[in-house]
């Protein structure tokens, strides 16, 4: 045979007991509620894992939680926050989602929701979510775990219209209310 060379390939495997998950309850449309399942188990049957912390960056879709879960949620010390930010060179503005300080005993696992309120005339279409890596400490030691991802699909919202076509009438005379029901394919 013969000798090939080639640029060097590199990834990340991730292999940690904490694993992160999220999923949305979606499909949603503007103007309604979304919510945003996280669940974080500890598959370690021997090691408490604790200071567990990851953040979350949402696409600008999303706008500032309308609901978050309470302080010690995931543990005694576990906290969320939230916070924005403005990236320089688009001028755009995120919002940062940051758990912290979680603790879970070997074997067990926690859940919590964040709830958003959509805006009305939100844009149809899928977003996808992914979260930075997991962290925890386990026996002394830091363990990363993978990002999580999950697609939140937005549905257009069908149109109401209504018109009087005989307008304008005189009292007393018959009027014809239209109503026009309409939706676009992603309805």
């Amino acid at each position: 045979g013969e000798a090939v060379t080639g640029e060097q390939a590199i990834d990340w495997l991730y292999v940690a007991p904490v694993k992160l998950s999220q999923h949305f309850d979606d499909p949603a449309t503007g103007g309604s509620s979304v919510t945003l399942r996280y669940t974080l188990p500890n598959n370690s049957q021997l090691y408490a894992a604790t200071d567990v912390n990851f953040q979350n960056i949402y696409p600008l879709v999303l706008p500032s939680p309308a609901s978050l879960p309470s302080a010690d949620f995931c543990g005694a010390g576990s906290t969320v926050s939230m916070s924005s930010f403005t990236d320089p060179p688009t001028g755009l503005g995120y919002n940062k989602l940051l758990v912290s300080g979680a603790s879970l005993a070997a074997g067990a696992s926690c859940s919590f929701d964040v709830v958003f309120n959509l805006l009305a005339g939100t844009p149809p279409g899928t977003y996808l979510n992914t979260t930075d890596p997991v962290y925890a400490t386990l026996n002394g030691k830091t363990s990363v775990g993978a990002p999580a991802s999950d697609e939140l699909t937005i549905l257009g919202a069908p149109t109401l219209e209504k018109s009087f076509p005989d307008s304008p009438v005189q009292p007393g005379e018959t009027v014809v209310l239209t109503f026009s029901l309409s939706h676009d394919a992603t309805a």
